[in-house]
Order: structure tokens, then sequence, then C-alpha cells
């Protein structure tokens, strides 16, 4: 899967779930937690900070975290 670009509103949905994800990468586990209590402080730039976030863990880590952004963003 090809990471989609920011403005993609998949990564707003995916920031803002209060679904659970199961993961497969340790490494995505740790910092999706993080990206989720980024986006919990609250405000529009609490979002917009979880989505950079993500989308750089994702771009960062394309390889080893392919799976996982196919069952984040499906």
């Amino acid at each position: 899967m090809n990471i989609p670009p920011k403005t993609d509103p998949r990564w707003r949905a995916l920031v803002v779930s209060q679904h659970e994800f199961q993961f497969k990468v340790l490494a995505t586990k740790i910092a999706f937690n993080r990206i989720k209590r980024v986006a919990g402080q609250g405000g529009e730039a609490s979002i917009q900070q979880a989505i950079e976030l993500c989308h750089e863990y994702f771009t960062k880590n394309e390889k080893i975290a392919a799976g996982d952004l196919e069952l984040a963003l499906g």
C-alpha cells in the first residue's frame, strides 16, 4: 500500500478513532499509543500534530509496518 498524503481524510479518522487496532509490529503499537495521547489532548492543533506523527512513523517504517498501515487505513 502506498502511503497516502497527510491531507487524506483517513489519517484524521485514524487518529481520532476509538477503535482498538491489533497491530502486529511492536513499534507501531508504541507509536500509536503516543499518537492517540497527542490527539486526545483536544483541539485541532493536537489532531494535526497526531496526523503528522502518524504519517511520519509510517513513512519512516514503510517496509516493516506495511501490514499495520493496511490494517489502519484499509
